[in-house]
């Protein structure tokens, strides 16, 4: 029978490691943007490459890691978790 919980998230391999702030998240549309901590540009993250929830609230923290879309002409996460949750999944010191 299949678990969740840590099992769940390790499935996705190495946990997101780019620390940021939740700028802006559409429920309605179920996407948002993610403002990196290096001050780079900003992330778009679409709730499927959510690992531990299904939406984001904004300026919520969270570990993402991203790409550059040809396709989109932009960064965007390809995996994002909360803190709070890689923090609890995978022993990641919180700040704060």
């Amino acid at each position: 029978a299949a678990g969740g919980g840590k099992g769940a998230a390790m499935a996705h391999g190495p946990p997101p490691s780019k620390p940021g702030t939740v700028k802006v998240w559409f429920e309605d549309k179920g996407f948002g943007f993610v403002a990196p901590d290096d001050g780079g540009a900003d992330i778009f993250v679409h709730r499927n490459h959510l690992l531990d929830c299904a939406a984001l609230q904004t300026d919520a923290r969270v570990y993402f890691e991203s790409e550059w879309s040809h396709q989109k002409n932009k960064a965007v996460a390809t995996k994002v978790a909360s803190a709070g949750a890689l923090g609890a999944a995978f022993g990641i010191p919180q700040g704060g």
